[in-house]
């Protein structure tokens, strides 16, 4: 019970703003088929300075299609004082008429009110959105179909695959800021309850903030002496875990050194961290995601770590572009029931990362107690797949010795 009341507690936190909020677009339009052939469906990314994850994934998803049936745009690296150029990229891309769908990740500041320009003379256009950066009523009022994270699965995600790799022992590190925050105070209550649930002893470890007096430098400092210290104290089979983003490359890198465990990063991605810990090139990008995960693999067995290590197969914004066009493509054709389809959603999830990964798809209208509805319902918290490297291998190695030797 303590357990449901920490993930509803969490869930609430992420999805409050959500409340009694509700879309405004219309159930959809109906269709009979493909009825223009010439359909097609427009991505809007930032650019690879800025977004490359989802510029990438939208590269694939136009060389997967084709140009016949995608067509690309991105916005301005200083988005956030040129919304006027926002607005534009998405009119420019509506004025063609075989546009039928645009799918806009990450849905920056600005696209709610470019939505709306745009059903002034495109009122058929369906608009997916991912990753929001504006207010949920707002984006959720303009937009057909929201895609984000599922933080709540994802905190008891972390915690269950840390036991699933055998650890006994699970450091949390973060500073006083962060645990200002609704959101991640409740996850850290999540995590901290499943680590109970599976056995594995939680300790909190506060670390220097990144942002304050000693800087990103005195942060990576205090982890280059704490993690050591930590597998001294607890063993190897310690897992890690850091809520700020900028110190996941240096986690990664001491965990593989030690031979210690890293359940997912905080920022779960292939691209996240992982590539430049371990010294990969991604220059060529060849394979992508992938291609990136099969060079992590390699590099963990390598290093004799085989079964330690895991990441979400995909980033989640180029996970929410797939599925944002994806769907689009059976709306266009006639495949959903209306515009918001749950059921057609949940079938593009599982068709895009297979089955049994542990990816997964729920409403945010159904994230309160009971189900009752505390969120919109065209609002969709996704959770990824994870991979755990060199999983095989493992099997046939001691935890820390290295295949062959």
């Amino acid at each position: 019970m303590a357990k449901k009341i920490l993930i509803l507690l969490l869930a609430a936190a992420v999805m409050a703003s959500f409340a009694a909020c509700h879309s405004t677009q219309s159930a959809g339009r109906e269709k009979e088929g493909n009825a223009n052939e010439n359909w097609k469906i427009g991505i809007i990314t930032g650019p690879a300075s800025l977004q490359e994850e989802a510029f990438r994934a939208a590269e694939q998803l136009k060389a997967k299609y084709g140009e016949h049936r995608i067509v690309t745009a991105t916005y301005p690296d200083a988005f956030y004082v040129d919304a006027e150029t926002v607005a534009a990229c998405m009119a420019d891309m509506a004025a063609d008429k075989d546009v039928e769908a645009i799918v806009f990740v990450p849905a920056i500041p600005g696209a709610a009110s470019a939505i709306d320009e745009v059903r002034k003379t495109r009122p058929d256009m369906l608009f997916v959105c991912g990753t929001p950066g504006e207010d949920p009523c707002v984006i959720c009022a303009s937009a057909d179909i929201v895609l984000d994270a599922d933080e709540a699965a994802m905190s008891e995600a972390v915690a269950r695959q840390a036991a699933d790799l055998g650890a006994g022992t699970f450091v949390y590190y973060s500073f006083p800021r962060h645990g200002s925050y609704a959101p991640l105070s409740a996850r850290h209550d999540v995590i901290e309850q499943t680590c109970e649930e599976h056995d594995v002893e939680f300790v909190d470890a506060v670390m220097p903030d990144p942002l304050g007096d000693e800087g990103a430098q005195g942060a990576q400092r205090f982890l280059l002496d704490d993690i050591p210290r930590m597998v001294e104290l607890y063993g190897r089979d310690t897992a890690f875990f850091c809520t700020d983003c900028g110190m996941q490359e240096l986690l990664i890198a001491c965990v593989l050194e030690l031979g210690a465990i890293c359940p997912q990063s905080f920022c779960p991605s292939p691209y996240s961290a992982y590539l430049a810990a371990l010294g990969i090139d991604v220059t060529s990008r060849e394979g992508e995601a992938e291609g990136m995960l099969r060079q992590i693999e390699q590099k963990v067995i390598e290093a004799g770590n085989a079964g330690r290590m895991s990441c979400w197969t995909r980033p989640v914004e180029a996970f929410e572009l797939e599925i944002g066009v994806r769907y689009a493509e059976k709306w266009i054709t006639g495949e959903t029931d209306g515009r918001v389809d749950a059921a057609a959603l949940a079938s593009v999830v599982q068709e895009i990362a297979g089955e049994g990964q542990g990816a997964g798809i729920r409403s945010s209208a159904a994230t309160g107690q009971d189900e009752a509805e505390t969120g919109v319902d065209n609002c969709f918290l996704l959770l990824c797949g994870h991979r755990t490297f060199g999983e095989a291998d493992a099997a046939q190695h001691e935890p820390g010795q290295a295949p062959g030797s």
